[in-house]
């Protein structure tokens, strides 16, 4: 074993939670090597500054009380027997990298990552292949370990259906997720941020943490950002050239569907379906029932950001 360990059996939640923020876990991997659809290495970082809310919702809370029922589906249909370990492991060569594993596989080198979802994100599973959030979760246990392979499970709570998997350790991404996780942790001592990602969650972050309600009329010198600023631009123009093509390439199909509803080329099907949506005028709803247009309106402030070329 390449890792030192403390027992977490007493900790309280509180406790958990500040020992963590010491390094990176396995739930950060993907965010940190850019390969979360969904978290930002930006949020990790705020996390590890403290600088984040840590909110149990009940979806998490029924996946940490399903997690037990999951080990044990697990040891039925793959006949593997698991253990608990209550305990934190650090990485002794990398010491930034820390693992809280739900099980350990009983005479194998090799844990189990349990998982439960719906029928809603089955997608992300029907191909065969592990999302990956979960597969670099899983090459950053292995990484923090030295194990073999990982195995995983997952419940989906609504079918009852199941399904694990096994991922064999692959030298050269842990490697990479490595040197990634390391520069990160450089940022984080450093307090400098980590580059942007895209991603629309870090895009909701920005919101939260600089709200309307807080906005000023101050003006801020970018000149330091002027490439930034001038590519974005470019980039709108782009993509404003490359919808209309589309739209073109969408009027040359629909020309020749007419008042067909489905078409096929080769393994494409293009659909132009006739549909219904209700649209509320406001205006009328305005003049017309004042009191239930008050009633049922909300306002919401926002900050609209935009880029215009001064001549």
């Amino acid at each position: 074993m390449e890792a030192s360990s403390v027992s977490t059996r007493d900790m309280s939640r509180e406790e958990w939670l500040r020992y963590r923020r010491k390094g990176i876990g396995g739930s950060d991997a993907a965010a940190i090597i850019g390969k979360s659809r969904w978290k930002s290495a930006f949020s990790v970082y705020l996390d590890k500054l403290g600088m984040e809310d840590d909110q149990t919702s009940p979806v998490m809370e029924m996946g940490n009380l399903l997690e037990g029922y999951v080990a044990e589906l697990f040891t039925r249909e793959s006949g593997k027997k698991v253990a608990r370990r209550n305990r934190t492991y650090t990485s002794k060569t990398h010491p930034c990298m820390m693992a809280n594993i739900d099980r350990y596989v009983v005479g194998e080198q090799a844990g189990l990552e349990c998982k439960t979802t719906t029928r809603f994100n089955s997608s992300d599973w029907d191909a065969g292949e592990v999302p990956p959030e979960y597969y670099w979760q899983c090459m950053h246990y292995m990484a923090v370990l030295g194990y073999d392979h990982w195995y995983l499970a997952v419940l989906m709570r609504d079918s009852g259906d199941f399904r694990w998997y096994q991922i064999d350790r692959d030298q050269a991404e842990i490697d990479r997720l490595i040197e990634a996780e390391e520069d990160f942790w450089g940022l984080v001592q450093r307090r400098t941020p980590p580059p942007s990602s895209g991603l629309e969650s870090e895009t909701d972050k920005l919101n939260e943490l600089y709200p309307a309600d807080k906005a000023n009329g101050e003006s801020v010198d970018l000149t330091e950002l002027g490439r930034d600023i001038q590519s974005r631009v470019e980039l709108d123009k782009q993509i404003k050239d490359m919808s209309k093509i589309r739209e073109a390439l969408d009027q040359k199909i629909k020309r020749v569907m007419g008042e067909c509803q489905l078409g096929r080329a080769g393994s494409y099907k293009v659909s132009w379906a006739a549909m219904q949506r209700c649209d509320i005028d406001r205006k009328v709803l305005m003049e017309q029932f004042p009191e239930a247009f008050r009633a049922a309106s909300k306002m919401t402030g926002y900050r609209r950001f935009e880029i215009k070329e001064v001549k």
